[in-house]
């Protein structure tokens, strides 16, 4: 097997490096020539502000662990569904992107709001379910040692552990 040369592997890591350092860049809104409006990463010599864009998210929780709904994140919870009902009324569950979602599980984590196949792939299937009135139950993890752990769901969604 023959290898890339280090001349071509280098400059390879170091564009890669700085093009994710630039999506943490601020952005800023300028006046340019002849009043137009300029945006760059650099503050302005002049009239001008730094502005704030937010991140576009991909994921959440859709399916039968959610529902059929997409709940977003607290930064959209002005976000009505199509009765007009707000997402947070119907459920705890908050959004996750798919990124962080992947990091929980591979950390052995658990969020507040994450469904329940997020606390199955992150902890894997409990030890026993225990289902309550109102859409709420209880995980049980038990340990080889002795004692557990314990999920709590309300509408499919953690609510707490311990």
């Amino acid at each position: 097997m023959k290898l890339a040369p280090l001349s071509l592997v280098i400059p390879f890591l170091l564009s890669t490096f700085f093009s994710l350092s630039l999506n943490a860049s601020p952005i800023y809104q300028c006046k340019g020539p002849n009043n137009q409006t300029v945006f760059s990463d650099q503050p302005c010599e002049g009239e001008g502000q730094e502005i704030e864009v937010r991140d576009y998210k991909v994921g959440g929780a859709v399916g039968r662990d959610a529902g059929g709904k997409i709940y977003e994140s607290k930064e959209d919870s002005d976000a009505k569904d199509d009765d007009g009902s707000s997402y947070e009324d119907e459920s705890p569950c908050v959004f996750i992107s798919s990124t962080e979602l992947r990091r929980l599980k591979i950390q052995k984590r658990l969020k507040k709001g994450m469904t329940t196949s997020g606390v199955r792939g992150a902890w894997g299937m409990p030890s026993k379910i225990n289902n309550y009135s109102m859409g709420r139950s209880q995980w049980v993890y038990r340990l080889p040692r002795g004692g557990a752990y314990y999920v709590y769901f309300k509408s499919g969604c953690v609510t707490s552990w311990n």
